[in-house]
């Protein structure tokens, strides 16, 4: 009779995936970029619905309009980035940033 090694099975058990945790990212657009992007989203997509979850920040400090902020994993940011190639190209480097902290875009 054959047992079953849990550790052995990578669909039963993955130290990777059990392990990994979650990076997020914080995506900051301006108000502009963030309602031309929304506006061009199917309101079904899987964009629109992390665009949805955005939230507006003030810009207290320097009388500038509000930043938005979206706050996601890298996988849904990169899905962003795909989306903003084509739907709103002014994007793609706030995305960019967001992706790559400490380099410059």
């Amino acid at each position: 009779m054959t047992t079953l090694n849990p550790f052995s099975s990578p669909i039963l058990y993955s130290k990777k995936l059990i392990n990994t945790p979650t990076v997020n990212v914080l995506i900051e657009l301006s108000s502009e970029h963030y309602e031309r992007f929304i506006a061009g989203c199917d309101v079904a997509s899987r964009e629109y619905s992390l665009l949805q979850k955005a939230v507006a920040a003030d810009n207290q400090n320097n009388g500038e309009p509000a930043l938005i902020q979206i706050l996601c994993d890298k996988g849904a940011a990169a899905i962003l980035l795909g989306a903003a190639t084509y739907l709103c190209p002014e994007a793609v480097p706030a995305i960019k940033a967001a992706l790559t902290p400490g380099q410059k875009s």
